[in-house]
C-alpha cells in the first residue's frame, strides 16, 4: 500500500499514527509538534480500551462456566427460585456491562436469603469485590471460592441453558401491584332522595248567590188568643 502525502508534515503525521498503533507507543525518535502529540495519545488511549474490551469478550467466550446465564438481577433471582433443586448460585453479565455479578440464593430458617457480588475483570484477573477483595485466575476459579468459604453450601446452578431460556416464565418474575398503586374505590352514589308528587292546585270554590227569604210568620189566626171578628159584633 502506498501513500501519497501532500506535504513533509503530513507524512510525518501518518508515520507517527501507524508506528503508534504498531508499537502501542508514541514513537520518541519522531519530531512532533505538541497538537500532533495530543491527538497520538488521545488515539492511542482509544485503541488501548478498544482492544482490552476485545480481550475481555474473548476471555468471556473461552472460560465461561455452565452456571452462566444472560439475564438480570431479577431474571437471575427468578430462574434460582424455579430450579433451586439444581443449585443457589449463578454468574451473570454485571449491570456496568464490563465485569460479572454472582447471584446467591439461600434459604434460611423463615427467610430466604438473596445476595449479588459483583467481580471485576481487570488484565485477565478477577476481582471478587468484598471487605477485603480476592484475586481469582479465572470464573471457575472465583465459583471455587465461594463453594470452598460455605463448605460446598454453594452449589452452582445445573440446569440446560436452553430449557430455562425457553420457558420465558422462569426468568420472568411475575409483576407485583404495591398496595399503594391499587387503583381507588370509587365514591359513594349520593342517596336517593324521592320526589314527592305535584301538588293538586286548590280550586276557589264559587260563592253561593241567593236571596234572603221572609222569616216565617208565627201568628197564625187559629191560634188562641187571636183577634176574630165575632158575627153580630159589627154595627
Amino acid at each position: 500500500v502506498k501513500l501519497r502525502m501532500e506535504s513533509l508534515e503530513q507524512q510525518e503525521m501518518w508515520k507517527g499514527f501507524i508506528l503508534t498503533m504498531v508499537e502501542m507507543k508514541i514513537p520518541a525518535s519522531m519530531a512532533l509538534l505538541p497538537g500532533h502529540l495530543y491527538r497520538l495519545s488521545e488515539t492511542l488511549e482509544k485503541e488501548q480500551e478498544r482492544r482490552s474490551n476485545f480481550s475481555v469478550t474473548l476471555e468471556r467466550e473461552e472460560k465461561l462456566p455452565n452456571c452462566f446465564f444472560q439475564v438480570s438481577r431479577m431474571e437471575a433471582v427468578a430462574l434460582l427460585e424455579q430450579n433451586e433443586n439444581y443449585g443457589n448460585m449463578l454468574l451473570r453479565p454485571g449491570q456496568d456491562g464490563k465485569g460479572f455479578s454472582l447471584t446467591v440464593r439461600q434459604k434460611v430458617p423463615g427467610a430466604v436469603s438473596v445476595k449479588h457480588y459483583k467481580i471485576n475483570a481487570v488484565g485477565g484477573e478477577y476481582i471478587i469485590v468484598m471487605e477485603k477483595p480476592n484475586y481469582c485466575s479465572s470464573l471457575m476459579a472465583v465459583l471455587d471460592f465461594f463453594i470452598t468459604k460455605t463448605n460446598g453450601i454453594l452449589v452452582p446452578l445445573n440446569v440446560e441453558k436452553s430449557y430455562a431460556m425457553a420457558l420465558g416464565e422462569l426468568v420472568k418474575p411475575k409483576s407485583i401491584v404495591p398496595p399503594n398503586s391499587w387503583p381507588a374505590p370509587p365514591p359513594p352514589l349520593p342517596p336517593i332522595v324521592p320526589i314527592p308528587p305535584p301538588r293538586r292546585a286548590l280550586v276557589p270554590q264559587p260563592t253561593p248567590v241567593y236571596e234572603e227569604e221572609d222569616p216565617p210568620q208565627t201568628t197564625y189566626v187559629n191560634e188562641e188568643g187571636a183577634a176574630w171578628d165575632q158575627p153580630g159584633d159589627q154595627a
